[in-house]
C-alpha cells in the first residue's frame, strides 16, 4: 500500500560508511489506509522495524531490513480462543536492497519476503521484488525500465493445494526529459499480468 503513515517514532543516523534506522509504529506494514485511524488498537502491540545500510563507495549502496508486528484489527479477536490475542498473529518482513551508479547508468533492486500468521491456517508467505535501471542518454534525456513481480505460497484447504493470492508481474518503461534542475517531463507505459479479475493484462499510460 505504499508508505505506512501511522503514528510512531523513528531514530536514524550514520556511523562512517554504515547507516542505521529503527522505528516503533502503531501499525504493521500491511493494513489498508482505513486502518490507520485506529492507532489506539496498536498501543499494546506496536510494530518494530529497522534497517542497516552500508555504502562502501560512491557507486554502491547496500542494505537489509526487517519488521514485525500484528496486522489484525481489534474486532477480529471476538473469534479467538481464551488466551489468544492479536499479538499472536504477526506480519514479519525481511528485505534487502541494493543501488548502483556508474557514469550514465543507475540501477536499483529490492526484494521483500513477508510472512503472515493467519488464525486457523498458519503461516503463509509472499515474495515481492523489483529491478530498475535508468540510463542518461544525454544530460537532459533519460530512459528507465523496471520489472516487478509478486509470488504467493501454496496452502492446503480441505485437501486441495491452492495459492492464497494471485501471482502478478508488471513491466514499466519510461522516457523522460529534464528541462533544468526543477521541471521534468516523463511518460510511462506499464503492462501488468495477473491479479486483475477476468482480464489477463492491464495497461497504463501516464505522464
Amino acid at each position: 500500500w505504499g508508505p505506512s503513515y501511522t503514528t510512531g517514532i523513528l531514530v536514524a543516523g550514520e556511523l562512517g560508511r554504515w547507516r542505521y534506522a529503527g522505528e516503533l509504529k502503531l501499525g504493521s506494514l500491511a493494513p489498508r489506509p482505513d486502518a490507520w485511524m485506529h492507532g489506539l488498537e496498536e498501543w499494546t502491540h506496536p510494530t518494530v522495524s529497522g534497517r542497516l545500510g552500508y555504502r562502501p563507495n560512491q557507486m554502491w549502496n547496500l542494505g537489509v531490513s526487517a519488521s514485525a508486528g500484528p496486522y489484525l484489527r481489534d474486532f477480529a479477536t471476538v473469534n479467538f480462543k481464551t488466551g489468544v490475542g492479536r499479538g499472536d498473529f504477526e506480519q514479519r518482513v525481511v528485505a534487502a536492497d541494493v543501488a548502483f551508479g556508474w557514469h550514465q547508468w543507475q540501477m536499483w533492486a529490492e526484494v521483500f519476503v513477508s510472512r503472515f500468521c493467519i488464525p486457523k491456517i498458519g503461516d503463509v508467505d509472499t515474495v515481492s521484488y523489483y529491478s530498475e535501471v535508468k540510463y542518461k542518454v544525454t544530460p537532459q534525456w533519460f530512459l528507465a525500465g523496471r520489472w516487478n513481480q509478486q509470488l504467493f505460497s501454496t496452502l492446503v484447504e480441505r485437501g486441495v493445494a491452492t495459492k492464497w493470492g494471485a501471482d502478478v508481474w508488471r513491466i514499466d518503461f519510461s522516457p523522460g526529459y529534464r528541462f533544468s534542475a526543477y521541471p521534468q517531463l516523463k511518460f510511462q507505459y506499464s503492462l501488468q499480468h495477473g491479479d486483475s479479475a477476468r482480464r489477463d493484462f492491464t495497461r497504463t499510460l501516464g505522464a
